[in-house]
């Protein structure tokens, strides 16, 4: 799937908060792992800066990642971690894909100086934002999410209608399709990174289609699910 990035959400509770906030503990967890130093010896933060006139046309905006030491005055790891750059991120792609948590864990990202951010943290997004920036290609979303956010969105549309008549869900490779009362609707997701917040409804005949981003059935399922049913109302 090639796409273009668009990053002109980048406010605070957008999906590309939760990737970049997400990879930047990746990014420090992984350059402590190398260096062999506590986590807590590192921290960091990313930024968004304006195009500048070098930049590719067409670019929105520019990500700007970095590590910082904790220790008063520096103890120079942070400068050590850049130093093995592609170690570090070799580190971090480990980070997050060995896990098999849903978003985040203990195990993965979630530690005590970041628990402010846990519910925010996300691996598949930061994972996603990473394979961005090296190859310039947004991944799809992998089969075992896209079919557990099927099946959760599916279960919110059936308690929402269930005074009425029965929902039946069939997945599929890019969502899925819900029945309910003899019309039928298909989900259609798209990656976080791309559809952002956003969901549309066609109702164009031959249409009958939602397509929602992958981030509203993580963050917000319920307005995912009453745009779904009130489409099959």
């Amino acid at each position: 799937m090639d796409h273009t990035f668009n990053l002109t959400q980048y406010g605070e509770r957008t999906a590309l908060a939760a990737a970049g906030t997400s990879l930047v503990e990746a990014l420090g967890l992984a350059a402590a792992r190398i260096l062999g130093i506590d986590s807590s010896e590192l921290s960091g933060g990313y930024r968004v800066m304006p195009a500048g006139p070098g930049d590719t046309p067409g670019t929105a905006v520019n990500l700007d990642f970095f590590l910082y030491d904790t220790t008063p005055g520096g103890a120079g790891f942070a400068a050590a971690a850049i130093g093995r750059l592609p170690d570090v991120l070799n580190t971090a792609k480990q980070i997050l894909s060995s896990c098999d948590c849903s978003s985040s864990c203990q195990r993965c990202l979630r530690t005590y100086d970041n628990r402010y951010d846990h519910l925010r943290l996300d691996r598949f997004l930061a994972a996603s934002l990473l394979e961005y920036m090296e190859v310039g290609v947004i991944p799809p979303i992998s089969a075992t999410r896209q079919a557990a956010a099927f099946e959760s969105l599916a279960k919110s549309v059936r308690l929402l209608g269930s005074f009425g008549p029965s929902l039946s869900a069939a997945p599929s490779r890019n969502g899925g399709q819900l029945t309910r009362a003899g019309r039928s609707v298909n989900i259609v997701m798209t990656p976080a990174l791309i559809g952002g917040d956003q969901i549309q409804v066609d109702a164009s005949p031959g249409g009958d289609s939602v397509r929602v981003s992958e981030f509203v059935l993580i963050r917000d399922l319920p307005r995912a699910a009453t745009a779904v049913f009130d489409h099959l109302a």
